[in-house]
């Protein structure tokens, strides 16, 4: 028992020591059913409401 405890210690002591690197944020989507999707009628909308074509808010967006 003494020396579970002596080696959770020891484990939780390296975590401490471990260098972390920030992850890489990596953004974008998949458009190949944009098609699809507007002639089922979904409509696209900007983040005030108003209705948006897809592709060039996505462009603006970045």
């Amino acid at each position: 028992m003494k020396h579970l405890r002596l080696i959770f210690v020891i484990s939780f002591l390296l975590t401490l020591c471990v260098e972390t690197h920030a992850q890489q944020r990596l953004l974008g989507g998949d458009i190949s059913l944009l098609p699809s999707y507007e002639e089922a009628g979904t409509v696209y909308r900007d983040e005030k409401g108003r209705v948006v074509k897809p592709l060039e808010y996505f462009k603006e967006q970045g």
